[in-house]
């Protein structure tokens, strides 16, 4: 069993991310979707509208292109989660590891990287502290693939503190 946490992290651009953040909050999910690629060791990832119909409203430049029957493979959008999707999940893709968390109910943040390891708890973790993610979750060590039908998903970190905004 290999570490829980990832080589060389450390938080400092954790706090730049939440500073920029907090400096423009009518715009913190494209703050966080631009530069989550860079802080969790990623390659790519998402924001969704999820509240009426699931669309796409920002993507990092190498973020796949999803239709919503696609983007319907990381719900639930309410609680911050792992999502393992196999080879050719779309058309000539690698295996990558997704995480998802909501971002004040209507919007909700993915993260992807191609192929192992999976996103941390620690990540998880840290990424529940940038969205004050209110869960208070079992943490579980596998990520659940979306090919097992009927997969249940259980919140995964509870924020490092509340904010009093």
């Amino acid at each position: 069993m290999g570490s829980q946490l990832p080589r060389g992290g450390g938080i400092e651009l954790d706090i730049k991310l939440h500073q920029r953040m907090s400096a423009d909050v009518g715009r913190a999910g494209e703050t966080l979707a631009s530069a989550a690629p860079l802080v969790f060791r990623a390659q790519w990832s998402l924001l969704l509208q999820v509240s009426g119909s699931l669309q796409v409203i920002f993507r990092t430049p190498d973020a796949p292109d999803l239709d919503p029957a696609i983007a319907q493979r990381f719900a639930p959008f309410d609680t911050i989660h792992r999502v393992a999707l196999e080879p050719g999940w779309l058309p000539g893709s690698d295996a990558h590891h997704v995480v998802v968390a909501p971002i004040c109910g209507q919007r909700a943040v993915v993260i992807g990287r191609r192929g192992d390891p999976p996103f941390f708890r620690s990540e998880l973790a840290r990424l529940a502290h940038l969205v004050a993610d209110p869960a208070t979750p079992e943490l579980w060590d596998q990520p659940v693939p979306t090919t097992k039908p009927g997969a249940h998903r259980i919140p995964v970190a509870a924020p490092l503190y509340n904010r009093n905004d």
